[in-house]
């Protein structure tokens, strides 16, 4: 097994042990609700309340636990490079005029040049 298959099944199996933490807690989760409803006790609200945290914690360990993986794998496309560099083109020819009139020049002092009409 290379480096990258480690990473990989490391990350599968911390993603698996996440996931099912958070199924778990959810389920949890329905359970206190309704003791902290019939209850009304502060400390089964209070329980409910760490037991939310816990979930949301446990959700934004997945994300991290994504985002270290693509950070291990590196980009998978190379990233377009946004070129932010201005350039500036100043045209210093002739004017369309100009230009037919020194055609006309070349042509009438060409000596190969045969007249049609």
């Amino acid at each position: 097994m290379n480096d990258s298959d480690y990473v990989k099944s490391d990350y599968d199996k911390s993603k698996e042990i996440y996931q099912k933490i958070i199924d778990k807690g959810m389920e949890a989760l329905d359970l206190a609700m309704r003791v902290a409803e019939e209850s009304e006790h502060p400390r089964s609200i209070e329980v409910l309340a760490t037991l939310i945290k816990n979930v949301a914690d446990t959700n934004d360990k997945i994300m991290d636990l994504n985002k270290k993986r693509r950070d291990m794998e590196g980009p998978k496309r190379p990233e377009l490079k946004s070129n932010n560099s201005t350039h500036q083109y100043l045209f210093t020819g002739k004017t369309s005029e100009e230009i037919q009139k020194m055609l006309l020049d070349n042509l009438s002092n060409d000596e190969d040049v045969i007249d049609i009409e």
